[in-house]
Order: structure tokens, then sequence, then C-alpha cells
């Protein structure tokens, strides 16, 4: 509704991601330029994440780490644990895409969490931190 009416006069075909899309950007160029002569003042415009972004878990699954559509800048924290007894080290592949098998999405890189204190399985917790600047920029902790 509100696209329809920022284009008062022309009727525009929705269920057509392509036009949407395409005039989402022609919106988005005139506010980047600065181009007045389109009235955006009540127009409210939000960088967000195109796909969800998470972390393989042991059985293979996508972890949900930071949700499609979320608002950046952003800073998103989840709290694994060891999944053995004595575990010295954790894997963390990251993955971008909403398929829950994390192989079926877009791996982006991985990182090693070492030096773990000897405990059962279970007893460390492990916060991984996803950070995107408001360049878009993704950084795993």
């Amino acid at each position: 509704e509100i696209v329809q009416d920022f284009f008062e006069d022309k009727e525009l075909n929705m269920s057509d991601v392509d036009e949407a899309v395409a005039h989402g950007a022609a919106i988005m160029a005139s506010h980047l330029v600065g181009d007045e002569s389109i009235a955006l003042n009540d127009l409210c415009i939000h960088d967000v994440t195109p796909l969800s972004l998470g972390i393989e878990t042991k059985d293979k699954a996508l972890c949900t780490v930071v949700k499609k559509n979320t608002r950046i800048p952003l800073t998103a924290t989840y709290t694994f644990t060891t999944v053995y007894d004595n575990q010295k080290s954790v894997l963390f592949p990251v993955y971008e895409g909403e398929r829950p098998v994390a192989k079926d999405n877009s791996f982006l890189g991985q990182f090693v969490l070492e030096n773990i204190p000897p405990y059962p399985r279970g007893g460390v917790n492990l916060d991984s931190m996803f950070e995107i600047d408001r360049d878009g920029i993704l950084t795993v902790r």
C-alpha cells in the first residue's frame, strides 16, 4: 500500500517481484543521491540482512543467529556449548541462507575456538557474536 501511494497514478503489479525490486531500487537510488524531486519525507528506508546468518551444528543443521530482514547495523549473540567431554576446541562454520541443513546454504567462512578448559560436555558456554556494521560488513567473534 505504501508503494502504491508513493507511485500515485501508476497501477503496480506486486505479484511481479522484479517490478517491486526495480521500484525499490529507484527509490533507494533517489534517496542516496539526494534527489529531492521525489518526496521521500514520509518514507523511512532501512538496510536489512537479505538472508539469515548462522552456524552449522554437530547434527549438520543451520542454527540461525541472525534472521533475514533484520535491520542493520546489528549485534547478535548466540550461546553454544561443548558437545564432547574435555573438548579442547570448537569449529564454527558460518553460513547464510534459509535452508535447515547447513551445507544447502552459502558457506561464508569458519573459525576455530581453541584452549577450551576441560569440562564434561555441555559444561562450557561458548558465545558467538555476529556484528554487521552500517556498511553491511559482517564480523563473527
